[in-house]
């Protein structure tokens, strides 16, 4: 199955929140949805 781009973070944003050692994934809410960033930048909603 394919993935479509629903969220594009800015790298600033993804180093900051990667740097300071948050850890391997990171959860966001966007539009009262949970979707998760993996370190490699990939966001799935879930």
């Amino acid at each position: 199955m394919p993935q479509t781009n629903i969220l594009k973070v800015n790298d600033k944003i993804f180093n900051e929140l990667f740097c300071d050692g948050i850890g391997e994934y990171v959860t966001i809410v966007f539009c009262g949805k949970t979707v998760y960033m993996s370190y490699q930048g990939t966001v799935n909603s879930q």
